[in-house]
């Protein structure tokens, strides 16, 4: 049967049972444009990237020695085989490695002046983060050795509120700047690390668009690279310091929406990351988390789970197009970091939020314990939130 004549059956299937003006509302777009219908009948041929077979992915920030051996011993209780170390340095993380004997895989997050000097062949990943408000490249030519990745993090666009579009098209564009300054070979040393939101299957959509994407980009330098590292964590902007246990189902969410799409590496968010220090019993409830997920939902022994969706492929269709459309828009407008420096991304990730937040603001979008089921009550002596996150702060719920 026809697609036309499919449609034509249920919208008049639909109208019957609802009315036509009823019909009519549940045809809506998303902060991105995208048209979203009541139903979809059937699909173009769609793409689909093999899931990776993910793993969970632990973070624990570095202040000494001794203190990062004790979170890893105890990571371990926990069967945690991959941890991210923020703020080491080449000598802490080899001590590190060495005493725990190469069990675990490491992946240090270091500063570019730290690896610098480094000569030796590290038995473990070093990374370089990106600011990604930086307007240059992290000087490659002086890095000696090549076990080490550039690590390119969307999560600050994403919390600025920016949409799925432009976090696609700025990220791959801040990617592309490095193949036009260090050429082809740098593609494999690239990784990426994406901020998951609320909206479920466009974030699901995102991460097999990011992929595909990145394989075009990089079959343009003749280096495809079909299978980058993705690491997806939940956004700050989305959670609440009122009725903050819904924090812990915002990013059970996020994390579901990111293993679906396909991400290599997943973390998570202690529920009460907003205003309390890291804490033995939310770092409990945050891991376990991720462990039911992995262990008991058995969500990882089913390959692309969403292939032969229509509303997915729907979705991954019209983010592909808008988002590779603002990245050839970036790219002749001379790049990323030119694009960037003009302020031009700061002015349309504003224009976003202020969109967002109007939906909010008129309850078109909700947030529990923000616009809606709030309960003044309900934790009335919390703690403020964290002195380090007031600074630049677009969480949805300070407004």
């Amino acid at each position: 049967m026809k697609k036309d004549n499919i449609d034509k059956i249920w919208s008049k299937k639909l109208i019957k049972d609802l009315g036509k003006e009823r019909f009519k509302e549940l045809f809506s777009k998303s902060i991105e444009g995208i048209k979203i219908n009541p139903f979809y009948s059937s699909a173009k041929e769609s793409f689909f990237y093999p899931s990776p077979k993910w793993k969970i992915l632990a973070e624990i920030n570095h202040t000494s020695f001794k203190k990062s051996l004790n979170e890893i011993n105890n990571l371990r209780e926990y069967d945690m085989q991959n941890i991210a170390i923020f703020n080491i340095n080449i000598k802490e993380a080899r001590k590190l490695v060495s005493k725990t004997k190469n069990q675990m895989n490491f992946f240090c997050f270091v500063k570019d002046n730290k690896i610098y000097k480094s000569t030796d062949s590290n038995p473990f990943l070093a990374i370089l983060s990106h600011d990604c408000f930086d307007i240059k490249t992290i000087n490659l030519s002086k890095i000696n050795g090549k076990k080490f990745k550039i690590n390119i993090d969307s999560s600050p666009f994403k919390d600025l509120g920016c949409n799925i579009i432009q976090e696609v098209a700025f990220t791959l564009g801040m990617g592309n700047e490095y193949l036009n300054t260090y050429g082809k070979k740098t593609a494999s040393l690239i990784s990426f690390e994406l901020g998951q939101g609320g909206d479920y299957f466009f974030e699901i959509a995102k991460i097999q668009v990011f992929r595909r994407l990145w394989h075009l980009i990089t079959s343009h330098y003749d280096n495809e690279i079909t299978d980058v590292v993705i690491t997806a964590k939940p956004i700050v902007r989305n959670k609440t310091i009122k009725n903050y246990n819904n924090n812990l189902i915002r990013t059970t969410s996020e994390c579901m929406s990111a293993i679906l799409g396909g991400c290599d590496y997943i973390k998570s968010q202690a529920y009460d990351y907003l205003f309390n220090d890291k804490n033995d019993f939310s770092d409990n409830l945050m891991l376990k988390q991720l462990l039911i997920i992995k262990k008991e939902t058995n969500i990882d022994k089913v390959d692309n789970i969403c292939e032969g969706s229509y509303y997915v492929s729907y979705l991954k269709e019209n983010i592909m197009k808008e988002s590779f459309n603002l990245f050839k828009k970036i790219e002749k407008k001379g790049g990323f970091f030119k694009y960037l420096s003009s302020g031009a991304i700061i002015r349309e990730i504003e224009k976003n939020n202020k969109k967002d937040l109007g939906l909010y603001q008129t309850k078109n979008k909700i947030l529990v314990g923000y616009n809606a089921y709030t309960d003044e009550n309900f934790n009335k002596n919390t703690s403020i939130e964290k002195a380090n996150l007031l600074r630049n702060n677009f969480r949805i719920e300070t407004f």
